[in-house]
């Protein structure tokens, strides 16, 4: 591997909690003698750079130009191109935001629903896109470093990772790629490149690779490496808090019972800042048996403002994906505190079930739209669709670890429910674990690491 050199793409702050972790850098640095640029967002090097420190990487900044109308239209194809629940749903609810027009929604709906289930359709789209004129900042990178070898971390980053991988296939450079999160397959449209081998995190992600991407697992290789920021968890006593200190943070003493709340953020489910008064009257009445509601804001979106009435809820903002210190603790450290000491996790369609299920956490899915009547709530618009089409949260409910409640006396009843039995439905979750998290064993960066390595030494 001497003297070689490897692009590798960090566009999002959530690549650096999923991907870039201590553990991940120690097996791959180990006798590294070769040259890892890492390319960033414009206005992003200083910050990565001091996330970094005294790591032997490089950062290059990329902007992508202007896409051509050409570029759009086919993007605009990739987008659509998939026949999933979640593909259905995100064109609907773009209809009615009125963000799209009908004869656009339907033209689009029409192509997936009949096009998108061929594959020879979503490779010409492929096809198309790598027609594309090279962008000149990106072939200036190019030509500057010459890489070997390029990882792409986020292949459904059509702004960033995209062009990136693009140039990789077209000067026949040997492309490592793989997917942001566990809903990028059914969700974000089409993979515009294919690299040379994928890497994923999960059974349900190389299920999804053939259903909707196109890929036949006979010619592209797929290897399941599981979720890097899960490791620590096989080492829970170098992570949890005494119970007592950990509390302190929301004025609670070590035998108080709290419940957590995970927000998915008001971008997906519209009505989520109207819980916290759900959730205050349900307290108030006495219908929960717990001291305090811990409301954590999503990392992204932090809009949630709560009034001094609301006496039995905390708000729990402090939540990032690549920053932060909680008084001594990592943001994912603070995480896994979160959920350890609490009671039930309250969550939506969200990533927090599965962060609930490693912990063997009992889990309760919101399925009502907040204090809004559900009568005055389109249905696409509505937090119920998620349990319908959302297909890789469908995949989630179908291993029965987590409830759903429709009502907040549904809700009430069954976090009493799970307080009373903590270890109701824990078969299920261990199926959630096994499914979307792969294993828990402390390996997973370690295996990524080792998997990267092995295509630096064959590029």
């Amino acid at each position: 591997m001497k003297n070689k050199t490897i692009f590798i793409t960090l566009a999002e702050d959530i690549i650096f909690r999923n991907v870039f972790t201590d553990l991940f850098w120690n097996f791959f640095l180990k006798d590294c003698d070769f040259k890892i640029i890492i390319l960033v967002q414009e206005g992003r090097k200083d910050f990565f750079a001091q996330k970094f420190t005294g790591k032997p990487l490089v950062f290059e900044e990329y902007k992508r130009g202007t896409p051509t109308k050409f570029e759009s239209f086919f993007n605009s194809l990739a987008r659509s191109g998939l026949n999933s629940h979640t593909n259905l749903w995100s064109k609907m609810r773009s209809y009615k935001r009125g963000d799209s027009g009908f004869v656009d929604t339907f033209y689009k709906r029409i192509l997936a629903a009949t096009l998108g289930n061929f594959n020879w359709y979503k490779n010409l789209i492929r096809y198309f896109l790598m027609q594309v004129e090279p962008d000149k900042k990106l072939a200036d990178l190019y030509d500057k470093y010459k890489p070997d070898m390029v990882f792409s971390t986020s292949l459904s980053n059509y702004d960033f990772d995209v062009p990136i991988a693009r140039e990789a296939k077209r000067r026949k450079i040997h492309l490592v790629g793989m997917g942001r999160s566990w809903d990028n397959f059914s969700s974000h449209g089409l993979l515009r490149a294919l690299p040379d081998i994928l890497l994923v995190q999960n059974e349900f992600l190389k299920d999804m690779a053939p259903m909707h991407q196109a890929i036949d697992l006979n010619k592209l290789p797929i290897k399941i490496v599981g979720i890097a920021h899960y490791d620590p968890i096989t080492n829970l006593q170098n992570i949890v808090e005494p119970r007592e200190k950990f509390l302190t943070r929301f004025g609670l003493g070590k035998n108080d019972k709290y419940i957590l709340y995970g927000a998915m953020g008001s971008f997906l489910f519209k009505y989520e800042d109207e819980l916290p008064e759900v959730f205050e009257e349900l307290m108030a009445s006495g219908k929960l048996n717990v001291n305090k509601f811990i409301y954590r804001a999503h990392p992204k979106f932090k809009k949630t403002d709560f009034s001094d009435k609301l006496s039995h809820i905390y708000l729990d903002s402090t939540g990032e994906y690549a920053i932060g210190n909680k008084d001594g603790l990592g943001d994912n450290e603070y995480l896994i505190n979160s959920i350890y000491h609490s009671e039930v996790l309250v969550t939506g369609a969200s990533t927090m079930a599965i962060d609930g299920a490693v912990l063997d956490k009992p889990i309760v899915c919101v399925a009502f739209n907040g204090k809004t009547p559900e009568d005055k709530v389109n249905y696409w618009e509505s937090v119920a669709r998620f349990y319908d089409l959302y297909t890789h949260f469908e995949d989630l409910l179908d291993q029965k670890g987590v409830k759903v409640a429709r009502t907040p006396d549904e809700l009430a009843s069954m976090v009493n429910v799970y307080i009373k039995n903590p270890a109701l439905d824990s078969d299920g979750r261990k199926r959630i674990v096994s499914r979307l998290a792969y294993k828990i064993d402390g390996n997973s960066s370690k295996r990524l690491a080792e998997y990267v390595l092995e295509e630096v030494k064959k590029s």
